[in-house]
C-alpha cells in the first residue's frame, strides 16, 4: 500500500514562455484542467518554460488532461531545470503510456527556471494540449493510510459547484468522493503536513492533486476545511474534528 501524496504547488505567479498556439499559455495558471494550453503541430520538439521569479524546490511534476500519449507517438516528456535561464539540465524523462494523469517524480532540485519539453522524433502532426500542471515539492503523509482515516463516496442530492464553477446536482450515481482524517489521531508530522498543504492552497480556495493509497488513482481535490480552522486545531489538544478532502467524480451530471 502506497503513501497518500499531495501535489499542491502550481504555476500561478510564474511567467510562461514557449510553444503557444492562440495565446493559450495563460490557461495553465488557474488550476482549471478544462482550460487548455495548445502547442504547435510542427517540428520534432517544443517546450513550455516556467520562470518562478526565484528558486523553487521541485521533486514532482503533474500533467493532467492531456493528449500526449497520442501526439508524441512514443516520444518523451523531459523535465529540465536552470538557475540562469540559459543552461538547462535534464532532471527526468518519461514516455507517456496513456491519457491518465501523468506524475513525474525525481530527486528534489531548487531552480528558478524549468522546462517541460515534448519530443516526437517523427514530427508533430497534431498540436499537444495540456489542461493543468503542478510543479513543486510533494507532501507525503507519514503514517499508514488505514490509520484513523476514512474514504467514501456520497450522493449529490443538492446543487453544488465544482472546482471550475460548474453547477452540479442530484444524479443516480455517487458524485462526490471524500477522504477524512481526524486531527487529534494523526501524528505531529502529518499535522504539519496538513498545515503546509493548507498554506499552499490558501485554505480551501485552490484545488490540488492527491494520489490515493493504491499509488495510481489521482484526483483533483479541494480541502473543505479552511486554513483558519486548521490553525486553531494546531493549538487545541482536544479538538477532534475532521480534515476533509473532496473530489467530484466524472459521472456527476451537470445541471442545465
Amino acid at each position: 500500500m502506497a503513501d497518500v501524496t499531495f501535489y499542491s504547488q502550481f504555476l500561478e505567479g510564474a511567467t510562461l514562455t514557449g510553444a503557444d498556439y492562440g495565446s493559450t499559455l495563460p490557461n495553465l495558471l488557474d488550476r482549471n484542467p478544462n482550460h487548455l494550453w495548445t502547442g504547435v503541430a510542427t517540428g520534432t520538439s517544443q517546450y513550455i518554460e516556467v520562470n518562478f521569479g526565484s528558486a523553487r524546490a521541485v521533486n514532482a511534476v503533474v500533467i493532467d488532461n492531456h493528449n500526449l500519449a497520442t501526439v508524441l507517438g512514443g516520444g518523451t516528456v523531459v523535465i529540465q531545470s536552470s538557475t540562469d535561464g540559459i543552461t538547462f539540465t535534464q532532471q527526468a524523462s518519461m514516455n507517456v503510456p496513456s491519457s491518465a494523469t501523468l506524475i513525474i517524480v525525481f530527486p528534489s532540485v531548487s531552480a528558478q527556471y524549468w522546462q517541460i519539453v515534448l519530443n516526437n522524433s517523427a514530427g508533430f502532426t497534431t498540436a499537444p494540449q495540456i489542461g493543468n500542471v503542478s510543479m513543486g515539492a510533494s507532501i507525503v503523509l507519514s503514517q499508514p493510510y488505514d490509520s484513523q482515516s476514512e474514504h467514501g463516496e456520497q450522493f449529490a442530492t443538492e446543487a453544488r459547484r465544482s472546482i471550475n464553477g460548474t453547477p452540479y446536482g442530484s444524479q443516480p450515481y455517487a458524485g462526490i468522493e471524500t477522504w477524512k482524517w481526524k486531527w487529534t489521531a494523526i501524528s505531529t508530522a502529518d499535522q504539519m503536513n496538513f498545515l503546509n498543504l493548507s498554506h499552499n492552497v490558501r485554505g480551501m480556495l485552490r484545488a490540488f492533486y492527491m494520489t490515493d493509497a493504491d499509488g495510481t488513482t489521482t484526483r483533483l481535490v479541494l480541502l473543505t476545511t479552511d486554513l483558519l480552522q486548521l490553525q486553531r486545531r494546531a493549538h487545541s489538544l482536544y479538538d477532534s474534528r475532521d480534515i476533509e478532502l473532496r473530489a467530484f467524480l466524472t459521472d456527476t451530471i451537470a445541471l442545465t
